[in-house]
């Protein structure tokens, strides 16, 4: 479970607190940077991010599908997830043209530390 509403009812990443996505879009860009890490995490990394973590490892077409972004979005959202050390690409033993990708789980629970200290700082509404 991680930092912000989801669209079913779940806790993930790409469904802002009180309606204002810009505004996490802003802090998790932040937090990153105090994070080192050298990447511009955008609303559709952050949703390609979320689904990693909570679902676990996919293929970049079951992404698409199941994010509801554009292959082209999910395939530039796992680049920059890679660069960023977010997530990792193995090959899928099943079948070599569709590699998994695998989100760090230790660099998102880091993440969400880092933005509960954002969220307290701003004195944004925590939806539990």
């Amino acid at each position: 479970m991680l930092i912000l509403n989801g669209h079913e009812g779940k806790e993930g990443l790409h469904q802002a607190i009180c309606g204002d996505c810009d505004t996490i879009v802003f802090l998790v860009s932040h937090l990153v940077k105090r994070m080192s890490l050298p990447i511009n995490l955008t609303k559709s990394t952050l949703i390609v991010l979320d689904k990693l973590a909570t679902e676990g490892p996919m293929y970049p077409a079951e992404l698409a599908k199941k994010s509801g972004l554009a292959m082209r979005t999910v395939t530039l959202a796992l680049k920059t997830l890679q660069i960023g050390n977010l997530c990792k690409k193995v090959p899928n033993l099943q079948d070599i043209r569709k590699p998994l990708y695998h989100a760090d789980q230790e660099k998102v629970r880091e993440l969400q530390r880092n933005m509960e200290i954002w969220r307290s700082m701003v004195n944004l509404q925590v939806p539990r």
